[in-house]
Protein backbone atom coordinates (compact mmCIF):
# COMPACT_ATOMS: atom_id res chain seq x y z
CA UNK A 1 0.00 0.00 0.00
CA UNK A 2 2.50 2.49 1.21
CA UNK A 3 4.49 1.73 -1.98
CA UNK A 4 1.24 1.95 -4.00
CA UNK A 5 0.89 5.38 -2.87
CA UNK A 6 4.69 6.73 -2.81
CA UNK A 7 4.69 5.46 -6.84
CA UNK A 8 1.27 7.37 -7.46
CA UNK A 9 3.10 10.94 -5.16
CA UNK A 10 5.90 10.35 -7.56
CA UNK A 11 3.63 9.97 -11.25
CA UNK A 12 1.98 13.27 -9.59
CA UNK A 13 4.92 15.09 -9.00
CA UNK A 14 6.73 14.25 -12.48
CA UNK A 15 3.13 15.65 -14.53
CA UNK A 16 3.79 18.83 -12.47
CA UNK A 17 7.42 18.59 -13.33
CA UNK A 18 6.31 18.48 -16.93
CA UNK A 19 2.96 20.01 -17.25
CA UNK A 20 3.21 23.17 -19.55
CA UNK A 21 2.13 25.84 -16.38
CA UNK A 22 3.12 26.23 -13.25
CA UNK A 23 1.75 28.62 -11.06
CA UNK A 24 3.05 29.94 -7.88
CA UNK A 25 1.31 31.23 -4.83
CA UNK A 26 0.34 35.00 -5.54
CA UNK A 27 1.95 36.30 -2.26
CA UNK A 28 4.99 36.63 -1.44
CA UNK A 29 8.70 36.51 -3.29
CA UNK A 30 10.52 34.09 -5.40
CA UNK A 31 14.46 34.11 -5.00
CA UNK A 32 16.61 32.68 -6.96
CA UNK A 33 20.68 32.79 -5.80
CA UNK A 34 19.12 34.56 -2.96
CA UNK A 35 17.28 33.96 0.32
CA UNK A 36 15.88 37.08 0.50
CA UNK A 37 14.08 38.10 -2.59
CA UNK A 38 12.94 41.90 -2.53
CA UNK A 39 10.45 42.14 -5.26
CA UNK A 40 7.89 38.98 -7.02
CA UNK A 41 10.91 37.80 -8.83
CA UNK A 42 14.48 38.62 -7.36
CA UNK A 43 17.71 36.85 -9.30
CA UNK A 44 21.29 36.92 -8.62
CA UNK A 45 23.32 36.50 -11.21
CA UNK A 46 22.45 36.19 -14.92
CA UNK A 47 19.74 35.42 -16.61
CA UNK A 48 19.56 33.26 -20.28
CA UNK A 49 16.50 33.81 -22.16
CA UNK A 50 16.47 31.61 -25.70
CA UNK A 51 13.86 31.12 -28.61
CA UNK A 52 10.66 33.40 -28.33
CA UNK A 53 9.08 35.42 -31.10
CA UNK A 54 10.78 35.21 -34.69
CA UNK A 55 13.59 33.23 -32.80
CA UNK A 56 14.68 36.39 -30.24
CA UNK A 57 14.06 36.10 -26.81
CA UNK A 58 11.09 38.35 -25.92
CA UNK A 59 9.77 40.21 -22.57
CA UNK A 60 6.31 40.97 -22.49
CA UNK A 61 4.42 43.60 -20.70
CA UNK A 62 0.88 42.40 -20.65
CA UNK A 63 -1.45 39.80 -21.93
CA UNK A 64 -3.86 40.32 -24.12
CA UNK A 65 -4.66 41.11 -27.87
CA UNK A 66 -5.46 45.49 -27.38
CA UNK A 67 -2.19 47.21 -27.66
CA UNK A 68 -0.90 48.59 -23.79
CA UNK A 69 0.83 51.23 -24.46
CA UNK A 70 3.42 49.95 -21.60
CA UNK A 71 7.24 50.81 -21.10
CA UNK A 72 10.02 48.52 -19.76
CA UNK A 73 11.50 50.45 -17.01
CA UNK A 74 14.93 49.66 -16.24
CA UNK A 75 15.52 51.19 -12.54
CA UNK A 76 18.54 51.07 -10.07
CA UNK A 77 16.40 49.40 -7.34
CA UNK A 78 13.04 48.98 -5.32
CA UNK A 79 14.93 51.10 -2.91
CA UNK A 80 16.08 53.91 -5.30
CA UNK A 81 14.04 53.77 -8.25
CA UNK A 82 15.73 56.15 -10.00
CA UNK A 83 16.55 55.33 -13.74
CA UNK A 84 19.43 52.76 -14.49
CA UNK A 85 21.26 52.32 -17.90
CA UNK A 86 21.09 50.17 -20.99
CA UNK A 87 23.81 48.88 -23.10
CA UNK A 88 23.36 46.88 -25.89
CA UNK A 89 25.11 46.21 -29.79
CA UNK A 90 22.77 47.85 -31.87
CA UNK A 91 19.01 48.79 -31.31
CA UNK A 92 16.11 49.41 -33.25
CA UNK A 93 13.44 51.44 -32.10
CA UNK A 94 9.69 50.80 -34.04
CA UNK A 95 6.88 49.69 -33.55
CA UNK A 96 7.29 46.74 -35.82
CA UNK A 97 10.37 44.24 -35.26
CA UNK A 98 10.57 43.49 -38.83
CA UNK A 99 11.39 47.11 -40.12
CA UNK A 100 14.77 46.06 -39.55
CA UNK A 101 17.72 44.58 -38.17
CA UNK A 102 20.24 46.81 -37.08
CA UNK A 103 24.15 45.50 -37.07
CA UNK A 104 26.50 45.58 -33.78
CA UNK A 105 26.91 49.49 -32.83
CA UNK A 106 24.08 50.55 -34.82
CA UNK A 107 20.95 52.31 -33.99
CA UNK A 108 17.92 52.70 -36.25
CA UNK A 109 14.75 54.73 -35.03
CA UNK A 110 11.86 53.93 -37.68
CA UNK A 111 9.94 57.66 -36.09
CA UNK A 112 11.14 60.58 -34.69
CA UNK A 113 14.07 61.75 -32.32
CA UNK A 114 14.36 64.27 -29.70
CA UNK A 115 17.08 65.24 -27.88
CA UNK A 116 16.82 67.38 -24.77
CA UNK A 117 13.21 68.33 -25.09
CA UNK A 118 9.73 66.35 -24.19
CA UNK A 119 8.21 66.01 -28.00
CA UNK A 120 9.43 66.10 -31.15
CA UNK A 121 8.99 69.47 -32.80
CA UNK A 122 5.92 68.98 -35.98
CA UNK A 123 7.26 68.28 -39.25
CA UNK A 124 10.66 66.97 -38.20
CA UNK A 125 12.22 63.65 -37.63
CA UNK A 126 15.11 65.31 -35.03
CA UNK A 127 14.54 67.91 -33.12
CA UNK A 128 17.55 69.17 -30.76
CA UNK A 129 17.52 71.85 -27.85
CA UNK A 130 20.98 73.02 -27.45
CA UNK A 131 23.51 72.47 -29.96
CA UNK A 132 24.89 70.05 -31.99
CA UNK A 133 28.55 69.36 -33.67
CA UNK A 134 30.01 67.13 -36.23
CA UNK A 135 33.18 67.08 -38.27
CA UNK A 136 31.02 67.23 -41.88
CA UNK A 137 27.29 68.08 -42.60
CA UNK A 138 25.46 66.97 -45.94
CA UNK A 139 22.35 68.69 -47.08
CA UNK A 140 20.78 66.23 -50.09
CA UNK A 141 18.12 67.33 -52.10
CA UNK A 142 18.61 70.69 -52.37
CA UNK A 143 16.32 72.10 -55.28
CA UNK A 144 16.47 74.61 -58.11
CA UNK A 145 20.26 74.55 -57.42
CA UNK A 146 21.08 78.26 -58.51
CA UNK A 147 23.42 77.83 -61.80
CA UNK A 148 20.65 79.12 -63.13
CA UNK A 149 22.17 82.67 -62.22
CA UNK A 150 25.26 82.48 -64.87
CA UNK A 151 22.45 81.84 -67.43
CA UNK A 152 22.13 84.57 -71.08
CA UNK A 153 18.61 84.52 -69.62
CA UNK A 154 18.80 85.79 -66.08
CA UNK A 155 17.95 89.31 -65.48
CA UNK A 156 20.70 90.45 -62.97
CA UNK A 157 19.37 93.67 -60.48
CA UNK A 158 21.47 96.79 -61.12
CA UNK A 159 23.55 97.66 -57.99
CA UNK A 160 21.70 100.74 -57.98
CA UNK A 161 18.19 98.69 -57.61
CA UNK A 162 19.93 96.56 -55.08
CA UNK A 163 21.66 100.10 -53.34
CA UNK A 164 17.64 101.11 -52.98
CA UNK A 165 16.16 98.36 -51.44
CA UNK A 166 19.03 97.77 -48.95
CA UNK A 167 18.29 101.15 -47.87
CA UNK A 168 14.47 100.72 -47.75
CA UNK A 169 15.17 96.95 -46.30
CA UNK A 170 17.95 96.55 -44.55
CA UNK A 171 18.66 93.34 -46.09
CA UNK A 172 19.67 91.79 -48.86
CA UNK A 173 16.90 90.75 -51.62
CA UNK A 174 15.47 87.38 -51.42
CA UNK A 175 17.55 87.15 -47.52
CA UNK A 176 15.37 86.98 -44.72
CA UNK A 177 15.31 89.69 -42.47
CA UNK A 178 16.87 88.97 -38.96
CA UNK A 179 13.59 89.04 -36.69
CA UNK A 180 11.96 86.75 -39.25
CA UNK A 181 15.09 84.15 -38.77
CA UNK A 182 14.93 84.96 -34.74
CA UNK A 183 11.51 83.58 -34.93
CA UNK A 184 11.12 80.93 -37.23
CA UNK A 185 14.34 79.73 -37.70
CA UNK A 186 17.38 78.95 -40.64
CA UNK A 187 16.45 76.27 -43.64
CA UNK A 188 20.23 75.07 -43.84
CA UNK A 189 19.67 73.75 -47.38
CA UNK A 190 17.99 76.75 -48.53
CA UNK A 191 19.81 79.81 -47.05
CA UNK A 192 23.02 77.54 -48.48
CA UNK A 193 21.30 78.23 -51.61
CA UNK A 194 20.75 81.60 -51.44
CA UNK A 195 24.32 82.18 -49.85
CA UNK A 196 25.52 80.44 -53.46
CA UNK A 197 22.95 82.75 -55.69
CA UNK A 198 24.34 86.04 -53.88
CA UNK A 199 27.87 85.12 -54.64
CA UNK A 200 27.04 84.21 -58.30
CA UNK A 201 25.61 87.17 -58.62
CA UNK A 202 28.36 89.11 -56.85
CA UNK A 203 30.45 87.72 -59.20
CA UNK A 204 28.76 88.97 -62.50
CA UNK A 205 28.58 92.21 -61.06
CA UNK A 206 32.92 92.15 -59.93
CA UNK A 207 32.71 90.86 -63.93
CA UNK A 208 30.74 93.48 -65.23
CA UNK A 209 32.84 96.16 -62.99
CA UNK A 210 36.03 94.70 -64.20
CA UNK A 211 34.57 95.02 -67.93
CA UNK A 212 33.72 98.68 -67.32
CA UNK A 213 37.38 99.23 -65.90
CA UNK A 214 39.24 97.62 -68.40
CA UNK A 215 37.10 99.73 -71.26
CA UNK A 216 37.88 102.67 -68.56
CA UNK A 217 41.88 101.98 -68.67
CA UNK A 218 41.74 101.59 -73.06
CA UNK A 219 40.26 105.07 -72.68
CA UNK A 220 43.09 106.05 -70.38
CA UNK A 221 45.67 104.85 -72.15
CA UNK A 222 43.97 106.25 -75.44
CA UNK A 223 44.16 109.76 -74.05
CA UNK A 224 47.53 109.25 -72.83
CA UNK A 225 48.56 108.52 -75.96
CA UNK A 226 46.63 111.20 -77.87
CA UNK A 227 48.17 113.53 -74.86
CA UNK A 228 51.83 112.41 -75.77
CA UNK A 229 51.17 112.72 -80.10
CA UNK A 230 49.46 116.52 -79.13
CA UNK A 231 52.71 117.22 -76.64
CA UNK A 232 55.10 116.04 -78.91
CA UNK A 233 53.70 118.21 -81.88
CA UNK A 234 53.71 121.15 -79.72
CA UNK A 235 57.40 120.19 -78.78
CA UNK A 236 58.28 120.23 -82.59
CA UNK A 237 56.67 123.70 -83.37
CA UNK A 238 58.43 125.15 -80.76
CA UNK A 239 62.13 124.02 -81.68
CA UNK A 240 61.31 125.37 -84.99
Amino acid sequence: MKKMLFLGLYAGLIQMVHAQTNSLPTTGNVGIGTGSPATPLHVVGNMTLEGGYAGNASLYTGTGTQELNRYLLLLNSAQQPSASGLKAGGILVSDAYDFASPGKNDLVVKGNVSIGRSSVASGYQLSVAGKAIATEMKVQQVNNWPDYVFKPAYRLMPLQEVEQFIQLKGHLPEIAPAKQIEKEGLELGANQALLLKKIEELTLYIIEQNKELKKQNEAITALKDKIGKIEKAQYRRGEK
